[in-house]
Parts: structure tokens; C-alpha cells; sequence
């Protein structure tokens, strides 16, 4: 890692972390697995208190989110047939996602934890159509920090083996996802045959 790298994060600790991953969720162009990666990184090699570290990640990443979440509610769902958001999450798949997250609420948070650019619209669309505020910061701490903890432990562990972490990163959010599909697949099931026993 570039020393002017660990001078940049050192000189404004942890809050450097919580400030990049809180913004973005509002769009600024950097992977929030990267960023906590380097936490990681700066941890093993005691640039910085691993805890603390841990945490300022942990809540950067709930913080972004619930920002999004609490812009949907505000805006609320008419909010939607507007432009320009209109233009970005179109009626028939805002109706969509509706449906989806009144039966799979919990399953969708959880979905979309893992999922690239659909993460944004997602949480947007959970405060719109009014998720219980407690209900949402309660499943969505429980995602961060699980995904902190991933990624944390990741660049922990390969700090000093850099062709591996740089394998690991690529294929990170691929089993990431891969295992939140899984869930939510297996939710969605138990849920299918819930339906066809109570007929």
C-alpha cells in the first residue's frame, strides 16, 4: 500500500472511512469492498485500532444507506412517477418491486446488500413505499456489519500477499452475491410451499 495512502488515512482516521462509504451510496465512484479492504489492510499492519476501524466501516456503510432509505420516504412513493426518477425506475418496475418487497421485505434487503447497482434504487424504493424505519436499520446493521466483516478480514488476512488480495477482491462480491441468492432463494421457497400447504 502506498505510503501516501496509509498518511491520508492515518491523518483523519477511522472518520475517513465512514465519510468514503457513507458517500457512496450517493454516488461517488469508488467500490465499497475496496474501501473496506484498505481498513483491513491499515489494521494488520497497526496503522490504526482494529475495532474502531471495524466500526467506522460498519456504520459508513449503514449510514449511506439509511440516507437513501430516508430520501425515498421523504420523496414517498409519488415521488417515483417523477422525472428524473421516473426516467431511472419505471412504473411497471417500481409496481414490481412493490409487490416484491411486501411479500420478501426482508429478503429483498438482504439481496440487495450484495448486488452492485441495484443496491441505490432498492433502499430508495424500501423508504417510499414506507419500511418501517426500525425494521430497516435493524436488518440493514446486521448486513454491514456482516459485510464489513467479509471484506475486513479479507484485507486483514492478505495484507502482506498482494496477488492474493487483488484475486480475492475480484471475486469477493461474486460469492458474496452468490450466497445472499442462495438465501433469499431458499426464503423465497419456504415460503412458496408456506403458501401451497395452507390452501
Amino acid at each position: 500500500m502506498p505510503d501516501s495512502v496509509v498518511a491520508l488515512f492515518m491523518q483523519h482516521g477511522p472518520l475517513i472511512f465512514l465519510i468514503l462509504l457513507f458517500l457512496t451510496s450517493f454516488g461517488l465512484p469508488l467500490a465499497k469492498s475496496l474501501i473496506v479492504v484498505t481498513a483491513g489492510m491499515l489494521a494488520a499492519r497497526e496503522h490504526a485500532d482494529t475495532a474502531v476501524l471495524f466500526l467506522g466501516c460498519a456504520f459508513g456503510l449503514h449510514l449511506g444507506d439509511f440516507g437513501v432509505f430516508l430520501l425515498g420516504r421523504g420523496l414517498g412513493k409519488d415521488g417515483l412517477r417523477r422525472r428524473p426518477l421516473s426516467k431511472i425506475l419505471r412504473a411497471r418496475h417500481v409496481d414490481r418491486a412493490e409487490a416484491f418487497i411486501t411479500r420478501h421485505g426482508t429478503a429483498s434487503l438482504l439481496t440487495a446488500r450484495g448486488t452492485p447497482f441495484i443496491r441505490g434504487p432498492v433502499y430508495f424504493l424500501l423508504g417510499a413505499l414506507k419500511m418501517c424505519p426500525i425494521r430497516f436499520t435493524a436488518v440493514n446493521l446486521a448486513t454491514s456489519g456482516l459485510y464489513t466483516l467479509v471484506f475486513f478480514l479479507v484485507g486483514y488476512h492478505t495484507a502482506n500477499h498482494q496477488e492474493q488480495l487483488t484475486t480475492l477482491i475480484r471475486n469477493g462480491n461474486t460469492v458474496l452475491l452468490g450466497a445472499l441468492v442462495l438465501v433469499a432463494a431458499l426464503l423465497f421457497h419456504k415460503r412458496r410451499r408456506q403458501a401451497a400447504l395452507g390452501r
